[in-house]
């Protein structure tokens, strides 16, 4: 979850989250450190969501490092959440979204997918403003994290956003290679297992990167 300080990215982690542990306050960096945690999506898929240092005009040069540093956890994810505080006036969110993407290209930060997330819709009063939004920026979800709202819908963005690049396969693992299933069952999502007499053939979901790995096994 990447966005600026205050947006809510703690409260999103709570949300999606329980039990609810985060530190929450409403104040600049009450987040400095990433909190990462595990989250179901769905039968046989969990998924690690990370909460980042919040991004901050003209950041002071002692937090630098620190900001950078969080960053490394993005490199590494599959999906990165966008999260704006859909309460601040259109200029202000233009130019949030604007930083974020431009301070994410600047550390080399190449993710496959990102997904926008609006935050704080409750405090919305003007249905003008979230018409306009929803036009502008279509393909965003709309959530509050902490009345809850939308957060179920935005499990299921996540979900198919994250399966867009799923692979399932087949794989034979040797009796006399039994050790290679612990790392199978870390690695992947198992839709299937049999056991055979000299193999143990199961049927995994996960990221081609991932499947490669174990090309040798793959029927």
């Amino acid at each position: 979850i990447a966005g600026y300080t205050n947006a809510g990215k703690s409260s999103l982690l709570n949300a999606l989250c329980k039990p609810y542990t985060t530190y929450v306050e409403d104040k600049l960096f009450a987040t400095l450190d990433t909190t990462t945690r595990n989250i179901s999506l769905a039968k046989n898929q969990n998924v690690l969501i990370t909460d980042t240092v919040g991004f901050i005009k003209n950041l002071p040069h002692d937090l630098v490092a620190s900001f950078r540093s969080t960053f490394e956890e993005v490199s590494h994810s599959n999906l990165i959440i966008i999260l704006v505080d859909s309460s601040s006036n259109r200029s202000v969110i233009k130019e949030h979204i604007d930083t974020i993407n431009s301070t994410l290209n600047s550390l080399d930060i190449e993710v496959k997918h990102q997904l926008l997330v609006f935050n704080k819709i409750d405090r919305i009063k003007n249905k003008e403003k979230i018409a306009y939004l929803k036009k502008k920026y279509p393909e965003s979800v709309f959530v509050s994290a902490k009345n809850h709202i939308m957060i179920e819908e935005l499990k299921k963005n996540i979900f198919d956003v994250i399966n867009k690049d799923i692979q399932t396969s087949i794989v034979r693992i040797p009796h006399s290679k039994s050790f290679i299933l612990d790392e199978i069952y870390k690695t992947f999502t198992v839709n299937n297992r049999s056991e055979e007499y000299d193999y143990v053939e199961i049927e995994i979901s996960g990221s081609p990167e991932d499947i490669h790995k174990f090309d040798e096994y793959v029927v």
